[in-house]
């Protein structure tokens, strides 16, 4: 079976894959605050910095209102943690991945698979 992890070449159980977490990341939760006209305001605010390694996935092109351009898509993978969740950010210096799904990269919650989209905001 194919899966995103398989994709790029890594096993989730490999022993010197915990080596190649090399990049600083840092962990941004979303905070939305009323905008005062019905609305919200969404900021970022750091939790954390894990380790992980950032791995290009793919680049599509984007379709809709919002996508006017290509989607360049990344798999993150870092040591297990249950506070990760969908619709947080990831930060490298100025680059932003934004966390589009998670998943359990080796069913033991040793490893944690981010597919995550390169955020231009």
């Amino acid at each position: 079976m194919s899966t995103p992890l398989h994709d790029a070449g890594l096993r989730a159980r490999d022993p010197a894959l915990a080596g190649r977490l090399r990049d600083r990341l840092s962990v941004e939760v979303p905070i939305d605050v009323p905008d005062g006209y019905g609305g919200l305001t969404r900021s970022y605010q750091v939790s954390t910095k894990v380790w992980g390694m950032i791995v290009p996935y793919q680049i599509r092109t984007g379709r809709g209102p919002d996508q006017d351009g290509q989607v360049i898509s990344h798999l993150v993978v870092m040591r297990w943690r249950g506070d990760i969740e969908i619709g947080m950010r990831l930060r490298k210096g100025t680059r932003l991945l934004r966390i589009c799904e998670l998943a359990d990269a080796d069913g033991r919650r040793m490893r944690m698979v981010c597919l995550c989209e390169e955020d231009h905001a």
